[in-house]
Order: structure tokens, then C-alpha cells, then sequence
């Protein structure tokens, strides 16, 4: 079920990194529900195989924004 519960998370997660660049990891970590950066990154990297900074720095709507 947590694993479930953390898929949801991590998706709200990877939109906010792309649509608030500015906004810090840690504080993403915690909007979204994760107690501790630790728990988030261990989570995010599962779901998508990138830790959060590199999917933000790889994302193409990311780059089109900051340009």
C-alpha cells in the first residue's frame, strides 16, 4: 500500500520540480508527504530512476522555462 501511496507522491513531486524550478527540493518533499528528504529520494529514485535534482536539471520543460 505505501508503495502505491508513494507512487501518487512522487508524480505531484516530478510536476512540481518542473513547474516551481525554484522551489527547493526539501520543500517539495515535504508538500508532497514525506516525513524526511532521505524517504523522498529513496521513493522518487524507485519511481523514476533519477535522483529529484537530476530529473530536474534533465527535464526538457525545465530547460524551456529557464531559457
Amino acid at each position: 500500500f505505501n508503495t502505491y501511496i508513494n507512487e501518487f507522491k512522487v508524480e505531484e513531486a516530478k510536476r512540481l520540480l518542473v513547474e516551481e524550478p525554484d522551489l527547493p527540493v526539501i520543500r517539495i518533499a515535504f508538500m508532497v508527504g514525506f516525513n524526511s528528504l532521505r524517504t523522498f529520494n529513496r521513493a522518487f529514485g524507485k519511481n523514476t530512476g533519477y535522483t529529484p535534482i537530476d530529473y530536474r536539471k534533465n527535464n526538457p520543460a525545465t530547460k524551456n522555462d529557464r531559457a
